[in-house]
């Protein structure tokens, strides 16, 4: 039977608390939740445990709203667009604990009946945080970690771009001249080479396990004064136990590539003064 990460009720300790700092574009509201649901009386068969911590736009401008309904659509769906932050973090784990039990309480009866002790245990981890936020660009990191049980649970990594001016999401083709990818996906394997010959012999190089036709423009980036980002998460160009690749290319590393009216021009410019 197919298992999702969601949970289970008696017994839990609950925080949720939220407050509000200063950016110097969005003023941004920190929202922190976490909960442990029992599956049954008996703590040892089976728990869910849920963390949540993340920043949203606390502002009532038409740049906070367009961030914030994205963010909650991206992150929980479109069903939660209309709560108010206080509701937001605990309706997302009553959901989730009702789907924890609809799946695991008949797995739970069936290891009663044949004896067997295994613990239905998940955990499901959300953290989202600003990492430039101006009146142009808002770039927004997720860290989301699942466990459902098995060796190891999974960490992924997405991130997302706002061109406030535009009032969208940034895409690689926002940024990058056309037919861009041949010549950044040379750029991304070379950085990776680079970066590796950093830390390994060249022994240890060869050794390396990347996938190396695996390693090419994926969309999934952040922004940051100085450089374009992108992120592989496991599995993607290499084994889980690589774990995530991170690939910093600087703007003067792009030069041939960047469009010059692209909505990152004026950190570009910026960063050569």
């Amino acid at each position: 039977m197919k298992k999702t990460i969601f949970l289970s009720l008696l017994g839990f300790s609950a925080l949720f608390l939220f407050s509000c700092r200063e950016n110097p574009g969005s003023k941004l509201l920190s929202l922190s939740y976490a909960d442990t649901y029992y599956l049954s009386s008996d703590t040892s068969r089976g728990a869910f445990r849920i963390s949540i911590q993340m920043e949203l736009p606390a502002g009532h401008t038409e740049n906070d709203s367009l961030i914030r309904s994205s963010l909650v659509s991206l992150i929980f769906g479109e069903n939660y667009l209309q709560l108010s932050n206080d509701s937001l973090l605990p309706a997302y784990a009553a959901d989730m604990r009702q789907e924890y039990r609809l799946n695991n309480e008949p797995l739970l009866q069936e290891s009663k009946d044949e004896d067997l002790l295994y613990p239905f245990n998940n955990e499901h981890t959300i953290e989202g945080f600003s990492l430039l936020n101006d009146q142009n660009i808002f770039s927004y990191g997720l860290d989301r970690y699942a466990f459902m049980g098995g060796a190891y649970g999974l960490e992924i990594r997405s991130y997302y771009n706002f061109d406030l001016k535009a009032k969208h999401l940034i895409t690689e083709a926002d940024l990058f001249t056309q037919d861009y990818q041949s010549e950044l996906t040379a750029l991304l394997r070379t950085k990776i080479n680079e970066d590796n010959k950093a830390m390994f012999s060249e022994k240890e190089l060869k050794e390396l396990d990347y996938w190396e036709d695996s390693i090419k423009p994926n969309g999934n980036f952040y922004i940051s004064d100085e450089a374009i980002t992108y992120v592989f998460n496991p599995y993607e160009i290499a084994p889980y136990y690589m774990g995530h690749t991170e690939v910093v290319l600087p703007f003067s590393r792009l030069a041939t590539l960047l469009k010059t009216d692209s909505p990152i021009a004026y950190l570009i410019e910026k960063s050569q003064n």
